[in-house]
């Protein structure tokens, strides 16, 4: 949304890393290496770039606005909704003589200025919710990004619909916590409603969901899935742990079983859906005990992919104040094994699909293949004979899986957008920005 916002005001973006006049650092505060991410690139900014104007934004900058704002160099800080108030301080790039710091308590309020996405991709990221009600024990996300809140149904619409009308041809539904969508805005208003307009409004896009809770896996969603095939079969549902007194003391709203039945669920009415889920290891307390419940309970369920992070200790959270804190090696260990774990499932998942037919994305191009993404989230390569597909939804048949865990197959039939996306266009004589996320 900011990179359109300076597209519209003249400048031309630069991938990070080159000479800019104006340098935007978003910033992460899930994980203490994200942290140290966000303090690096800002490092980084000032010291490589130092006529450059800095600002940092986002929801370390709202947490630790003061230690950033003592970097020499920095010009703004501004946090998780105040970043969109950037141009209000920008004055034309100049250099200011002491940083600006603005971090004020995120509203209820949903703030999405622009569709965003100006950059020639064939996805798009369309945010329709923000902040989080939940208190996870380990967790800062709902201290930097505030209460639950949602996008009004006509604004999204209308910012799909722009973003289709660009060309994109897949729209990924993203938000804080998604599940919760509409909870805010009254009666009848919930994610399977909003998923059920998009799909009418925009019959020739495809949908992604983004993480749901088990518990946010309602009936009424998955039927509203399975009357849409435009509604990708790719599900994230977050584990953290498969020990129910860990998930107690995580303060996690579901059992071990229950996320294992809504796996079952889900498997049983869309055989061909990628599930994938989020692990926590080596959470304060954590025996080989609670760890071995995860390993089993995942070893179990059928699920296709896992996104596995050692536990971080986050400031201000009630989990940085309990004992049993596991050592390091050890939750190195432990999350080693869960990633061979999700190797072998992701590999034995794909290995379904040869000899079966896929739509696919096809996103860009290399060394003679398109590549793309499936709709249940499988990567795919097709041979092209040198002419150039993007934005082509194409059904693909699938004939082997290549050593990388990559599908290859040979189109059988193509879509191609009613609209070429003409987002291209750079000026060499405009001002420059870059961005870091």
């Amino acid at each position: 949304m900011l990179a359109e916002e300076f597209s519209r005001r003249g400048y031309g973006l630069v991938p990070w890393g080159e000479p800019a006049d104006v340098v935007v650092i978003n910033t992460c505060t899930v994980t203490q290496r994200t942290d140290a991410c966000s303090r690096q690139a800002v490092r980084r900014a000032v010291r490589e770039w130092p006529r450059a104007f800095v600002a940092v934004v986002g929801c370390y900058a709202q947490l630790a606005a003061e230690s950033l704002a003592a970097i020499p160099g920095v010009d703004v800080v501004l946090g998780a909704d105040a970043k969109f108030r950037l141009f209000d301080y920008l004055d034309a790039g100049r250099k200011r003589p002491k940083p600006a710091v603005l971090t004020a308590e995120p509203g209820r309020q949903f703030v999405a200025p622009c569709p965003g996405n100006p950059a020639p991709r064939t996805r798009a990221f369309l945010k329709v919710q923000d902040g989080c009600d939940a208190r996870c024990s380990f967790c800062t996300v709902p201290l930097a990004r505030g209460p639950a809140r949602s996008a009004t149904v006509e604004d999204v619409l209308t910012r799909a619909a722009e973003l289709a009308g660009r060309g994109h041809k897949e729209l990924v539904l993203t938000g804080v916590h998604v599940g919760v969508y509409g909870r805010d805005l009254g009666a009848g208003t919930d994610l399977a409603a909003l998923l059920e307009l998009l799909c009418a409004e925009l019959p020739n896009v495809r949908f992604r969901l983004s993480s749901l809770e088990c518990t946010e896996v309602t009936p009424r969603l998955v039927q509203v899935i399975a009357q849409h095939r435009q509604v990708c079969r790719h599900f994230h549902i977050p584990l953290q742990s498969g020990s129910d007194l860990i998930l107690n003391s995580m303060r996690r709203p579901y059992t071990a079983q229950e996320f294992a039945t809504c796996v079952a669920e889900l498997r049983g009415a869309f055989p061909e859906a990628s599930i994938g889920t989020d692990v926590i290891v080596g959470y304060p307390g954590e025996t080989e005990s609670d760890f071995q419940a995860t390993l089993d309970l995942l070893n179990a369920a059928d699920v296709t992919y896992l996104h596995v992070f050692p536990y971080s200790k986050r400031p201000n959270t009630l989990a940085a104040e309990l004992p049993g804190e596991v050592p390091a090696p050890l939750k190195q260990a432990r999350a080693a094994a869960l990633r061979r774990l999700s190797n072998e499932k992701r590999g034995a998942f794909a290995a379904r699909f040869v000899g079966k037919t896929l739509w696919v994305l096809l996103e860009r191009q290399a060394e003679g293949y398109a590549l793309g993404l499936s709709d249940n989230y499988l990567r795919v390569r097709v041979p092209t004979a040198n002419r150039y597909f993007r934005s082509f939804m194409a059904l693909v048949q699938i004939e082997q899986m290549s050593e990388d865990g990559c599908l290859v197959g040979r189109m059988t039939a193509t879509h191609r957008p009613e609209e070429e996306d003409l987002l291209f266009n750079r000026h060499a004589d405009t001002p420059r920005v870059s961005a870091c996320a």
